[in-house]
């Protein structure tokens, strides 16, 4: 989380099983745009919410054709920075990365 990948690839969040069969294996479970970073992760209390940060969407791009036009996806409005929010929605422990 927080560098982007090389060519216009999308930054992501991961979360690593810390015990169990599964423990070290980090996989993926939130995408951003190309071109964009995401930072600043915060979760809720209960942990089956997160909020991050979608820093300079469509970046590498130009404005007349950016990578991504996140988060209105219209023709006539560029890129923009904001804040999303996943949770976790699966029956069992309802913590994120579980």
């Amino acid at each position: 989380m927080g560098s982007r990948a090389p060519s216009g690839g999308n930054d992501a969040m991961f979360a690593t099983a810390v015990q169990g069969a599964e423990r070290g294996n980090a996989l993926p479970f939130l995408a951003v745009p190309s071109g964009a970073e995401c930072t600043g992760p915060a979760f809720k209390p209960n942990e089956q919410t997160v909020f991050i940060a979608v820093q300079h969407p469509g970046e590498g791009g130009i404005f007349e054709a950016p990578l991504s036009r996140w988060p209105d996806y219209a023709d006539d409005r560029p890129p923009r920075p904001g804040i999303a929010a996943t949770w976790r929605v699966a029956s069992g422990n309802p913590r994120i990365g579980s």
